[in-house]
């Protein structure tokens, strides 16, 4: 793959707009939409063009945005990968699905929007990282494919996060070991030196450098995106007149941020902007605390270090923007944007060094906001809006485009969607929106968050404690902690009742 300027990236995607599927031989289709939802893994809101985050190089998520509706405050309900999955997957909070940490798995056979998709006459489908049960054995065969049919998923290709690939047997390493020219080192030892090399965040090499040379074409992300590409020109072909659902779990752009240096070199690290550099506030809750002390590799972290860990995490974004047009091309090659919905979305954010912290856990705004863009078959003109909206009201959303409804909290923003924002309430959501996580590994330190538009209160639910409340308008980068400020009681008191009513 050539190397890119930054002209030469953004040229490229605004040469292929999801409307180009008007001219690539699209017919018009009746009956229920087909449905693809990207749903990444630890892709922090603010950075995307879209979002407007001034350094961020993302022309195809951009794209959709600017054919759709953009949620500019939309909140995970838990700040980790698993019981924020498990939410995506059940509507349900984690007090609710009984997933409050990666230690812990939701019943699959409980509640499923997958399932209800499936019921409803939708062919569904998952390609890439569900990370919803325990992988035992090849990750593409039973009976990990037994559990994901058990979810609602009727195609499945189960993908790993990178340190995993190399220590369970899974069809991306098998596809290394494939395309590895003879005579070369295997593709599969190079993968294993790099993620045996990869200690933390700071400095990190890209997996192109001596002696790991893998290109673009062989990352992880890339062989997800290229394998739902693929079932969506097969399926579309095949069954041109059955919706489907297609979840494509992009393992990216969680850690490691292992952009090859073709997207690296798209970032000037000097024009980087910088994370809220500075440890926590000195009265910091109990969760906090134990993530400063147990992950100690951003402590003193210097300007330099900040602006190559953002540009890393920003180069992952850019590739993942990269797989996102791979998809959407897919769709308009297999001429059915004109009836077809899509929603981008992610399970939770990262620090990316705020607070000296990377990650996620914490529940700082960089690990809650996640991105909510739809996209409606043949696009719309282009609008955000300031609700405030969860996870579940993403899946609420998605069942909600095909006529279902779900259980719990969530609702659908299909009625906001469709009404446009000159209707009554376009900007205005939830009054309140909840996270709960527990931080610990043994399942100790549960935390929950609740939050307005104003203010947020951290609340240590092992102890009946409220330990952090923040005035985000007057503190947006959460540096004063308010809790003991007897001028605050009321609103802690409302926010406390507001969280308990959900928890």
């Amino acid at each position: 793959m050539p190397r890119w300027t930054r002209r030469d990236f953004l040229g490229a995607a605004a040469a292929t707009p999801v409307a180009a599927a008007a001219c690539s031989g699209a017919r018009p289709q009746d009956g229920p939409p087909h449905i693809v939802y990207i749903y990444t893994d630890q892709h922090r809101a603010p950075l995307l063009g879209s979002y407007g985050h001034p350094d961020a190089l993302t022309p195809h998520i951009d794209a959709l945005a600017a054919e759709g509706v953009l949620f500019e405050h939309c909140f995970t309900n838990a700040p980790i990968c698993r019981p924020a999955r498990a939410t995506m997957m059940s509507g349900l909070l984690p007090s609710d699905h009984g997933c409050w940490n990666n230690n812990q798995f939701a019943d699959r056979r409980g509640e499923s929007h997958v399932r209800r998709m499936r019921d409803a006459g939708w062919h569904t489908a998952m390609i890439g990282k569900s990370h919803l049960d325990l992988v035992m054995g090849d990750a593409s065969q039973s009976p990990n494919t037994d559990n994901l049919r058990a979810w609602g998923f009727e195609d499945s290709l189960e993908l790993l996060s990178q340190p995993t690939t190399v220590v369970k047997p899974n069809a991306y390493m098998e596809w290394l070991a494939e395309t590895t020219p003879a005579g070369d080192v295997p593709k599969t030892q190079r993968h294993k030196g790099y993620v045996n090399a990869w200690e933390h965040l700071i400095h990190s090499p890209p997996p192109d450098a001596e002696p790991y040379r893998l290109s673009t074409d062989d990352h992880l992300d890339v062989f997800c995106g290229r394998r739902a590409a693929d079932w969506i020109r097969t399926r579309a072909g095949s069954h041109p007149d059955t919706p489907f659902y297609l979840q494509v779990n992009l393992p990216g752009p969680h850690s490691p941020f292992d952009a090859t240096s073709e997207f690296r070199e798209l970032y000037d690290e000097a024009q980087i902007t910088l994370p809220i550099l500075g440890e926590p506030p000195t009265d910091r809750g109990a969760l906090v605390a134990f993530l400063h002390e147990t992950k100690p590799e951003l402590h003193g972290l210097t300007e330099a270090d900040a602006r190559f860990l953002l540009m890393t995490y920003l180069s992952k974004i850019t590739l993942i923007d990269f797989v996102v047009g791979e998809v959407v091309a897919a769709i308009e090659e297999a001429g059915i944007a004109d009836h077809t919905w899509i929603v981008y979305g992610s399970d939770h954010g990262e620090l990316a060094g705020d607070h000296e912290l990377w990650g996620k856990v914490a529940m700082y705004e960089g690990s809650l906001r996640i991105p909510f863009i739809v996209r409606p078959p043949g696009g719309t003109s282009p609008w955000r809006t300031n609700a405030l909206v969860d996870q579940r009201d993403v899946t609420a959303t998605i069942l909600g485009i095909a006529g279902e409804s779900g259980p719990g909290g969530g609702t659908s923003q299909l009625p906001r969607i469709e009404a446009g924002p000159d209707a009554a309430g376009a900007q205005t959501g939830r009054e309140h929106v909840v996270a709960q996580i527990a931080g610990h590994p043994q399942g100790s330190l549960r935390t929950a968050m609740v939050r307005s538009e104003r203010h947020k209160l951290v609340y240590n639910l092992d102890d009946g404690v409220a330990e952090e409340l923040y005035d985000l308008d007057a503190d947006p980068v959460e540096r004063d902690n308010r809790i003991a400020d007897p001028d605050q009681a009321t609103t802690v008191n409302t926010l406390r009742n507001a969280l308990l009513d959900q928890t």
